[in-house]
């Protein structure tokens, strides 16, 4: 399949006019190859600017917690030992506190609303080689992606080269309810 540019599309008095050739053809499967290339990529740095693993804030958390909870247990056992628990009591009490912070803060830890970073890593995983994936797909399936994208792309016939844009959206119809 080709695309065709004729220059008698061009509105007429156009500078344009003065260098377009009087058609111009594109075949559609190197564009299409070129730009189902390109999504892989983005694809590939989106998988590469998702954030690290949220192990760092929660090993944090329960790191406190259990430094909480063993200062409790060295006071109890000074207790035990036979030492005057009014004179821990402010200390036993600060570990308790900092216990609790500990427990709200790692049990507050977890994956946001949607995909966890495992679902995520998944999917994109399953599909493989994104550009393979979206060269082996259905025709409309591959418009409405490239519409969902809203791909834009200029062809400059004296480079021969072409310029693609993309202005994904979010699809987030009705959020507020339907005001």
């Amino acid at each position: 399949m080709y695309y065709q540019c004729p220059a008698r599309t061009l509105a007429p008095g156009s500078p344009a006019l003065a260098s377009h050739p009087p058609t111009i053809y594109l075949r559609e499967e190197p564009l299409r190859d070129a730009v189902n290339g390109w999504i892989g990529e983005l694809f590939d740095r989106l998988v590469e600017a998702q954030p690290a693993a949220r192990s760092g804030s929660d090993g944090a958390a329960r790191r406190r917690l259990e430094e909480a909870e063993a200062k409790i247990r060295t006071f109890q056992d000074a207790i035990a030992a036979g030492i005057d628990p009014g004179a821990v009591a402010e200390s036993i009490n600060q570990a308790q506190a900092d216990r609790a912070v500990a427990q709200a803060e790692s049990t507050n830890v977890g994956e946001p609303a949607g995909l966890s970073e495992a679902e995520f890593y998944v999917m994109i995983d399953s599909l493989g080689d994104i550009g393979a994936a979206l060269a082996d797909s259905e025709p409309g399936k591959l418009a409405q992606l490239y519409r969902d994208l809203a791909l834009d792309l200029r062809f400059d016939h004296e480079k021969e080269a072409g310029d693609l844009t993309a202005s994904p959206r979010v699809n987030n119809v009705c959020v507020r309810g339907g005001t």
